[in-house]
């Protein structure tokens, strides 16, 4: 409130004085433009309007409409904007609020049945019906977390996940959903390089597809395909084909580069997979756990020390594949390491993968030596194991220049060694095989250990001569 005195006066000198009190109104706020932007897939629908002083009235105007209530405002939608009035006291005052757009991709799209098996949609391919996919978050290449959503598709062979935010995506095919008389191609990525449009995109064995990478953006005639792709990827198809009910026939070789090692030496083991039938096999895994006297160092393919399994994957007919494991020796002793193959898709005619038999082809062992250093006259033993597969076990010992003796019949035996010298213990046994060239001796070496080192106390003492 102001108090203002006026006073008028004529020409004639005449005057008069008055006072008025004046109310001024403050000028009302009716709070900052506003945009409200994506969270998580969608937009908020509704904002709560601050504005003061408080008592006023919201009005709008403008071609977009929204419901007021109070200072609450609803019924927005993604893409426009909004024009509000503040009125209080007859004075006013506007406020702007934008509604941002969440910009959202997807993944499909189509699976086929690929009748001449190239892994590519051709003319004459039908669509499968009734296969569900799972859709999962992907970390490190590979899926992680739950199921994200599901999907199962339809008469025209598609499927389809959308209202995805940007990140990283695996899909998998659920295989008990397939066919009875069907598998997924092991054609996958064929024509990855011309056009992803028109290949399978599965791994047979574990049913999942690349990584697919999302980052959705607004499209508009300057879009590039890599925006349409990063938008909505639509090339993440499956090819399945008939179940073959033809058998395969593989078998596995393993071989090491050294018979005889010292500590701290590294050794390589050589892994061989044949092909030795007509039909391709897929699905190949290798299983091989290293003894604990080896020190995984590394290899030149697909193989987890963390596993112990090769992922071999297919294997074509007439098709040879090898991987080399490089290991560290950290103990003394024989080793014996075995290499099978554990898992394949298909049946083999003279071998069940992982079971384990002895003398069927899947199967190999290798062997190596590492001399056991024993102190003459510390009354050491040394106690020799052969592994249970091995039975009718006769161990023989021999010294140097000397010829083999039979001295014990079972698998642990305990050799004690007095005199210097080199020692070579061997064995016999009725079942189990030895690798190719022999089953590797253990070597005890005698030798005079030097001992602890002793201080003896003594003084000096300067004379004057």
């Amino acid at each position: 409130t102001v108090t203002l005195t006026v006073t008028a006066s004529n020409l004639l000198g005449c005057s008069d004085t008055t006072q008025l009190t004046v109310n001024v109104n403050p000028l009302p706020n009716a709070g900052s433009d506003t945009t409200l932007v994506c969270i998580g897939n969608s937009v908020p629908k509704s904002l709560e309007l601050s504005a003061s002083p408080l008592g006023g009235v919201y009005t709008q105007f403008g071609p977009n409409v929204a419901l007021i209530n109070g200072n609450t405002v609803s019924e927005l939608l993604p893409g426009n904007t909004y024009n509000f009035v503040y009125t209080i006291n007859g004075c006013s005052d506007t406020i702007v609020v934008t509604i941002g757009q969440c910009v959202l991709g997807s993944i499909g799209d189509y699976v086929f049945k690929d009748k001449n098996n190239d892994g590519l949609q051709d003319g004459g391919d039908a669509p499968v019906q009734g296969v569900k996919l799972n859709l999962y978050a992907a970390a490190n290449g590979t899926k992680t977390g739950p199921i994200l959503a599901s999907d199962t598709t339809d008469a025209a062979g598609k499927y389809l996940f959308d209202s995805l935010s940007a990140g990283n995506y695996i899909v998998e095919i659920d295989q008990t959903t397939l066919p009875d008389t069907c598998q997924i191609s092991a054609k996958k990525d064929v024509n990855a390089n011309a056009n992803d449009m028109t290949d399978s995109d599965f791994d047979p064995t574990s049913g999942l597809s690349q990584v697919v990478t999302l980052n959705p953006t607004v499209l508009d005639d300057n879009s590039t395909l890599a925006d349409s792709l990063a938008t909505n990827n639509l090339t993440v198809d499956a090819a399945l084909v008939n179940k073959s009910t033809d058998k395969i026939d593989l078998a596995l070789d393993k071989s090491v580069d050294k018979k005889l090692a010292m500590l701290g030496d590294t050794v390589a083991y050589t892994i061989r997979v044949y092909n030795e039938g007509q039909v391709l096999a897929t699905g190949v895994q290798v299983s091989d756990t290293l003894a604990a006297s080896l020190q995984f160092v590394s290899s030149n393919g697909a193989y987890s020390p963390v596993t112990k399994v090769w992922m071999v994957g297919s294997v074509a007919p007439g098709d040879t594949v090898s991987i080399v494991i490089k290991a560290r020796v950290i103990a003394a002793g024989v080793t014996f390491n075995t290499a099978q193959i554990s898992k394949v898709n298909e049946q083999d005619v003279d071998s069940t993968p992982g079971d384990n038999a002895e003398g069927e082809d899947d199967l190999d062992r290798e062997c190596l030596t590492v001399p056991i250093l024993v102190c003459r006259g510390q009354g050491q033993g040394v106690q020799l194991t052969v592994p249970a597969q091995y039975t009718g076990v006769v161990w023989f010992r021999k010294a140097a220049g000397g010829q083999p003796e039979q001295v014990a019949t079972d698998n642990i035996y305990v050799a004690s060694e007095t005199e210097l010298g080199t020692y070579e213990y061997s064995f016999t046994s009725a079942s189990g095989s030895c690798p190719a060239d022999g089953c590797c001796p253990t070597i005890i070496v005698v030798e005079d250990c030097c001992p602890a080192q002793v201080c003896v106390p003594f003084t000096v003492t300067k004379k004057k001569k």
